[in-house]
């Protein structure tokens, strides 16, 4: 489930951990969250960036779908 942050970016959060933020998050870059209107408890599907620097969280690299829609669909 995406979490957007006011600085335009956001995490994907884990079911799994409670939606709390963890070290297995996704990093969304506001690039993507502008392009497609996402928003926060949009649920994302994609494929993430291999390769994260020390520290930080992997990219999302490509979003296939928006809430079980293809991201074109469910832009706003």
């Amino acid at each position: 489930m995406l979490e957007a942050l006011s600085s335009g970016s956001g995490f994907v959060r884990r079911r799994e951990s409670g939606y709390a933020p963890s070290d297995d998050d996704i990093y969304v870059p506001s690039r993507i969250i502008q392009k497609f209107g996402l928003r926060s408890g949009d649920e994302l599907m994609g494929i993430v960036a291999e390769g994260a620097r020390a520290g930080k969280s992997p990219p999302l690299a490509y979003l296939a779908r928006v809430n079980d829609q293809p991201p074109e669909d469910a832009q706003r």
